[in-house]
Formats: structure tokens, sequence, C-alpha cells
């Protein structure tokens, strides 16, 4: 989101913390919404809002000579405009909440047109800003990063997000040289796309991130390659050739730090590199956590800056496991509050590929049926499926072949569905830590669940038309 910054076309940049911001929408809802709240108004409440983050900041920008009718307006409300924008904002709010009359969300937003300061509104200061904008050929961008807590169960937050999405959708008409980028969390994304009231428009410009292990492998040595070049510079020589911006320089860089393979807990040997992305949801956090343990192993164990044991990587594994578990369920506390006790009951009773059928009967006899979100089967199924639990099947397995290659939910940008003649995977993070039943083939194998695009050398799915 913060590329930007770097981008030499925009020359107003608000940053805007979606936290205090929230907290002043719904704040105002809370207050005035005594029956149906429409997401227009609340629409109308964001974009005055935002652009009294503009108007602040341009006439920080422009020459003391510009931009006066704006100085005039601001310097004659009522507040210290040199205060922080939360603190603008509430207290501008508060301004428009003690004027006369009934008042709801969309009288309130109208209010910032109809009062007067100076004898100039609202309107009248947004317009001159945007002829200044286009006239001066600049671009002004507002940066919205994302809001942890999202509570979108409760009914205030719902209309809030519904307003937001609304509002950046309308905020930007072709050529106008005004720009709105919100984050949403992954988690919520799916649960946002009900509560547009638009879909079509409110993601028509939507950016799904999701990463592929080449770029973890990418990402995760640039950070190491640096701590090398501050405290084991020798160690950093030897690697010093390698563009670490190439996957395969990326590669042999951690084939140099990691032995060859590992001997995982099925008493198989696998690629180092495979057994720890497979243990991840190819997030950034999590695979950092598990180098920087592996990482802690091996020094605390006398080792090397290069060459690390394989103890080192597979203690590591084992010890991080379980923070990556929480990482999940904090991950989706707000919209998967009963994960943690679902993966206590169920998954001990699960083995590692199993039938739908079979995930039905867990879910008969672990008793989860009435917690916190899940109120039948189909809920239990989604709650494993969006918090990547659970995946799909998508190769079957071959002659010599030790993986079951699986779908998750996490790297793709629709709901992943499954059928009755699906065979499901759990996600190996949660096999150890929630001990899932053993299993073999027919044949004795032993087979590994390797999620999608955690093999660094595969085709990247994001780019598959």
């Amino acid at each position: 989101m913060r590329s930007v910054i770097l981008d030499p076309s925009y020359t107003i940049i608000l940053e805007l913390k979606a936290h205090n911001l929230f907290r002043s929408i719904l704040t105002s809802i809370d207050q005035l919404s005594t029956g149906s709240v429409f997401v227009e108004e609340v629409s109308e409440l964001w974009e005055v809002l935002f652009w009294l983050g503009l108007m602040n900041e341009m006439v920080k920008k422009a020459p003391s000579t510009d931009l006066l009718t704006a100085r005039r307006y601001l310097a004659s409300i009522p507040i210290d405009t040199t205060k922080n924008i939360y603190t603008i904002i509430k207290e501008f709010l508060g301004i428009l909440k003690k004027q006369k009359g009934d008042k709801t969300i969309g009288v309130l937003a109208g209010l910032a047109d109809y009062i007067t300061f100076e004898d100039i509104n609202f309107d009248e200061v947004r317009e001159e800003c945007l002829k200044y904008l286009y006239n001066r050929q600049w671009k002004a961008i507002i940066l919205i990063d994302t809001l942890e807590e999202m509570k979108i169960e409760e009914e205030k937050m719902a209309y809030a997000i519904s307003g937001l999405l609304r509002c950046q959708s309308l905020f930007r008409s072709a050529g106008d040289p005004t720009h709105i980028r919100v984050c949403l969390p992954a988690e919520i994304y799916h649960k946002a796309l009900r509560l547009s009231s638009n879909p079509n428009k409110d993601f028509q410009r939507k950016i799904i991130l999701h990463w592929h292990a080449g770029e973890l492998l990418k990402l995760a040595c640039q950070r190491y390659a640096l701590f090398l070049g501050l405290h084991e510079p020798k160690a950093y020589k030897e690697l010093s050739h390698l563009d670490l911006n190439k996957r395969s320089d990326a590669q042999t860089f951690w084939q140099a730090i990691f032995p060859i393979s590992v001997k995982n807990r099925l008493g198989e040997y696998e690629s180092t590199l495979a057994y720890i992305l497979r243990h991840t949801q190819l997030l950034p956090r999590h695979f950092l956590l598990y180098l920087n343990e592996i990482a802690r192993n091996n020094f605390a164990n006398g080792g090397k800056p290069l060459n690390f044991s394989t103890k080192s990587v597979t203690d590591g594994v084992f010890s991080t496991e379980e923070v990556i578990c929480h990482e999940i369920f904090s991950a989706f506390r707000y919209t998967h509050p009963s994960t943690e006790e679902v993966c206590k009951r169920c998954i001990q009773k699960l083995p590692r590929y199993f039938k739908r059928g079979d995930l039905h009967r867990a879910f008969n006899i672990s008793g989860v049926k009435g917690l916190p979100g899940i109120y039948d089967y189909f809920e239990f199924e989604r709650l494993m499926i969006e918090t990547g639990l659970i995946g799909r099947r998508i190769a079957q397995e071959s002659s010599g072949s030790r993986y079951i290659s699986a779908l998750y939910e996490y790297t793709v940008p629709q709901q992943l569905n499954v059928n009755d003649e699906d065979m499901l995977c759990l996600h190996p993070v949660v096999t150890e830590v929630f001990a899932a039943l053993p299993q073999e083939s027919e044949s004795g194998k032993k087979f590994m669940i390797y999620p999608y695009g955690s093999d660094v050398d595969t085709e990247d799915r994001r780019e598959i038309t």
C-alpha cells in the first residue's frame, strides 16, 4: 500500500489509520441511528471525512498565497486545525452534531455543506481544492491501512464497512486527481463482498494480495543477507555475488544455509525448503517465524551462519507450529471465533486426508454444533475451509510420489468449494499440534500433504487465466 510514497506522480499523500477513522464513524452511527441506516448515508459521511483530511493536507502543501478560501474556512472552524487529523475529524463531527434539529447519518453529512464558516460552506472548499488539483496537475491519494479488529458481526461495523466500500468506489471518476486505497484483511474479504450493496462497482478495482513461495524466499533472503552483512561479513562475502531479486539465486542462497533435505516426523526425507514452506499458509510472517526459530536453534547450539544443521530445522519447525496455529486463530477471531475449539475437538478424529463424509462424522461426534458461529454442518465446513485448515486434493497419488497436492482457500481469489466426491486434506501445520490420526496408503507408503503454491518451482497460479 505504501509503495505510492515512492511514486512521484502523487503530490498529496494522506495516510489514515483505520481504527481511528472507524471509531468516529461507529460513534456517529451509534448516536444517530434510530432505525434503518442507508449505505448511501454512511458513504457520504466517509466522503466528508476524507475531504476534510485532504483539505487540511493541501493547505499545508500549497503556497500560502493559494487556496485562500480553504484557509479561511479551516481557520474559522472553532477547532485547532494544528492537531492531528483524527482530532480534527472528531471535533468537526462534534460541531455538526450540536446543530439544532433531528439528525440522522445522512443529515449529518449534509450539514457539512449547509453550515457556513466565514460565509463559506464545505462544498465550496471542496470545489476549490478539486480545481486546484486539476490546474496544478497534482494527484492526491488517501491510504487507509488494515483494521485488524473488524467485528463485522456487529451491525454498526457492517454499516461502516458497506459505506466505506461504496465511498471508495465513487470517490474517483475517470481522470479525477483524487484516489483512495483501502486495505481489508483477507480474513474478511468474502464477508465484505456480501456486505457490499454493489460488488460489481465496489470491487471493480480490487487487488487481491496472495504470496507465492518464490516471493517468500526472496523476501526472507534479503533479511538474512542484511544480517550477514552486519554481523557475519565473511559469510556474507561468500554469497554476495547472488542477485537476490532472482528466484533461482534466492534458492541458491538458501541451499547454502540449509541442508538439502531433512527427515520429517513420518520418517521420510524431503527438501528442506519444501518442508518449511508446506507448514505455512504462504504468509511472510509465517515463513519468517519459522526462519527466526531455526536460526535461533542453530546459533544456540554453536552452529555457523551457513550450513545449518538438520536438527535446527526440524526442531525449529516443530516448536513454531503451535505459534502459527495461534496466528491463524487470532486472524479469524472475529469471523470464526470457535476455530481453536474446533481444532481441539475435531482434528484428532481425522486422518491427514479423508472424504467429505468423514468430516461430517467428525462434526457429528465432536460436539462442536452450537459453538459461536456454528449452527450446522455447512457453517462448520466453511470455517474449516476459510481458515485454511482443510483443502481439496487436486493431484492424485502417482507411482513414486510421496506428496498429495491440495488446494487451500488462501491461494485462490474466490471461495473454495467442495463436493461429496472430493478428497479433503488437513493442512500440515495442524496435523501434529492437534494429533491427527495416523495414516498410510494401501501400499504402506506414508504420504505428505503439499499445499499448492508451496513448491518454489511450481507455476504461479495467479497468472493462470
